[in-house]
């Protein structure tokens, strides 16, 4: 995937405990959710914050695949080995392994819906 990336910059980005995590996987077109007090839910807000610097603006279209993931105040895009922040601000990407974002992907049973 090409990308022209800008200036460094980070965004903002905090999970609130209370908000369920939504994910869509484009590519298996299912969707779930990451409920408040569940290990996936604690394992993404922990990936967040240990993720807050290393950002850079993105300046290329976002491709339409990866996986999604969105609350009121964060929507991912996980493509193979980057992750894209879409803000006010406008998109910042940073480098990600396939590893940090597997469970992600997981259908672990703990609340998810198939749906187109």
């Amino acid at each position: 995937m090409a990308s022209f990336v800008g200036c460094a910059r980070n965004p903002v980005l905090e999970v609130p405990a209370d908000e369920p995590v939504k994910v869509y996987d484009r590519d298996s077109k299912t969707e779930r959710l990451l409920l408040p007090g569940s290990a996936d839910h604690r394992r993404f807000s922990e990936w967040i914050a240990n993720h807050q610097g290393g950002w850079n603006q993105h300046l290329s279209t976002p491709p339409a695949q990866g996986v999604i993931v969105r609350t009121r105040q964060i929507n991912l895009q996980f493509i193979d080995t980057i992750v894209l922040a879409k803000t006010a601000e406008g998109i910042f990407e940073r480098a990600i392994t396939l590893k940090e974002y597997a469970f992600l992907r997981e259908q672990d049973g703990a609340s998810h819906d198939a749906q187109p």
